[in-house]
């Protein structure tokens, strides 16, 4: 189990490119014109060489790759919601693995971020759900080191015509104010690390001290994946693990009870 080096290896450097956003912008772009209706395919090839340019020290690899993938057709929604994530967990557990550094995961990721803005900018945020939520909040416990999994929760509920918000490492006193002042349906907790799953429980059960009637919860990340059994812990039944299930929740609410759990019919 990889534990978090308070020295971390240094990655490569990074030396300066030109500016190849406008190239990225542009391919994604093309992407838009030329999607169709069908169903969605991640490419495995393709995964691998867009994880391996976003690990390039130099700033256009991985928006070569983009560019090819514009050139075969694959789609904006390919893009978010299938390939951003997968290269996200393939070079997480790459790093778990010690095949990469710190500072190239990173710098990834930060790539990853750019792409994602690139990519919301394409979508017609068209709202399509039946009922649909006031808002909906993904929290970043304090003390993650990354927010690429919030920051893609967010992008995913945003384009379903949810409110999301995120709430990046505030303290307990600012979240609950935060949590107090909004009527939020739904609040997703990113849990990346053992130490944000360690501090799960007291965080729930600080969120259902603050309403009568508390919100759905949706938990998710590394911690959640490699833990399944801990929510049994916990003292709500999750909605889900996975922003779809959140959407589908969202689109028809079932009865939560006043403890915070899924009310289930008799």
């Amino acid at each position: 189990m990889r534990h978090h080096d308070s020295n971390p290896p240094i990655g490569n450097a990074i030396r300066k490119t030109p500016d190849v956003r406008p190239l990225a912008e542009k391919a994604l772009v093309q992407i838009a014109v030329r999607s169709v209706a069908r169903k969605p395919v991640l490419c495995a090839d393709m995964v691998d060489r867009l994880s391996a340019a976003l690990l390039q020290p130099t700033d256009g690899a991985h928006c070569d790759v983009v560019a090819e993938m514009a050139a075969t057709g694959t789609t904006l929604g390919e893009i978010t919601d299938l390939y951003i994530p997968e290269c996200a967990r393939r070079i997480g557990d790459l790093w778990v693995s010690d095949q990469c550094s710190f500072v190239d995961v990173t710098i990834a990721a930060s790539r990853l971020q750019r792409l994602l803005r690139t990519t919301a900018r394409g979508f017609d945020p068209a709202v399509f759900l039946q009922h649909p939520p006031e808002r909906a909040l993904i929290v970043i416990p304090e003390g993650e080191q990354h927010t690429l999994g919030g920051a893609l929760a967010a992008n995913q509920l945003q384009r379903a015509g949810i409110g999301a918000e995120i709430a990046v490492g505030a303290e307990d006193k600012n979240l609950r104010s935060q949590i107090a002042s909004t009527s939020y349906a739904l609040i997703g907790i990113s849990v990346g690390s053992e130490k944000s799953l360690d501090g799960l429980g007291a965080l729930i059960d600080m969120i259902l001290n603050v309403w009568e009637q508390p919100p759905a919860f949706l938990l998710g990340g590394w911690a959640i994946d490699t833990y399944p059994d801990a929510i049994e812990t916990l003292p709500i039944v999750p909605v889900g693990t996975t922003v779809a299930e959140g959407i589908t929740y969202l689109s028809q609410p079932p009865k939560i009870a006043a403890n915070g759990m899924l009310a289930t019919a008799n």
